[in-house]
């Protein structure tokens, strides 16, 4: 099956049951977990954290400012006034998601701090910036897989390269590394630069911008190290084994099959008790 690459909206895209990023990452911590993930990609509105909101009106301040007046509006009054129940019930109605002040003026900034950042003003003057792009395909012939790109563009003396917006409480280059291995990031890098090239596209590099979420709203662009891809790659492909082993067995397990597991400290414990 050839790729599909389409601009579709994020509803439809969270809607589709596949693999993606976000879900191998709970594949590779427990595959009850990913299987409940996937059965609850049918389409129903899930509750937002906090932090989710804010990232996603960050996103569409920076990459469809557009959009925003369809999807966000800023909240004018308490919501258990009459008028901020009003204003509620007429939001709920055109389907508009109302966002506290604080939020919105913090993504406000975030956003103009991210337009500043010289790669992402480069981006944005490419002749092929596009953004909020799906890309659909299967793996070894039956395995359905996803994946939503931020923004994609040619940037000088990168060649063609996807983008992708982080927020972060720590810009700072040794916090990133520190989140590229706790969030999986590498993993994504790999996954959405296949992606790209099951669509057709030989994206040379994945760049991930990191924006602060307080002032003074620094930003800092990054690039994976190949070693870390090389890493990324090999984990893909256990979670493709594992996706495969479990959709023929129809079992999903838990994290451990023992009546009673022991559990040790971690070895930094041990490390630290030692020094």
């Amino acid at each position: 099956m050839t790729a599909r690459m389409i601009h579709d909206e994020a509803k439809a895209y969270h809607a589709t049951k596949a693999l993606s990023k976000s879900s191998m990452d709970e594949l590779l911590r427990c595959p009850a977990h990913f299987k409940q993930t996937l059965d609850e990609m049918d389409g129903t509105e899930h509750g937002q954290t906090p932090a989710m909101l804010l990232g996603s009106v960050f996103h569409a301040m920076t990459l469809e400012p557009d959009t925003v007046a369809t999807q966000y509006r800023k909240k004018q009054f308490p919501g258990t006034s009459k008028a901020g129940k009003e204003e509620a019930a007429d939001a709920m109605a055109q389907g508009i998601t109302l966002v506290t002040s604080d939020v919105w003026e913090n993504c406000q900034a975030m956003s103009v701090a991210a337009s500043l950042h010289p790669l992402f003003k480069a981006a944005c003057a490419a002749e092929d910036w596009q953004t909020e792009t799906s890309i659909y395909w299967k793996e070894r012939g039956s395995i359905e897989c996803k994946a939503r790109i931020d923004a994609i563009a040619t940037l000088p003396g990168f060649g063609l390269a996807a983008i992708d917006l982080k927020s972060t409480i720590d810009a700072s280059p040794d916090a990133i590394s520190k989140h590229i291995y706790d969030y999986g990031y590498h993993r994504q890098a790999a996954w959405y630069l296949h992606a790209l090239k099951q669509a057709g596209l030989d994206a040379r590099q994945f760049v991930f911008l990191f924006v602060e979420k307080a002032a003074p709203f620094c930003t800092t662009a990054v690039t994976i190290a190949e070693s870390a891809i090389g890493v990324a790659y090999e984990e893909i492909r256990g979670a493709l084994d594992k996706y495969e082993e479990c959709a023929a067995s129809g079992v999903w397990p838990g994290y451990t099959n023992e009546i009673v597991t022991e559990v040790d400290l971690p070895s930094w414990a041990y490390r630290r008790n030692a020094a």
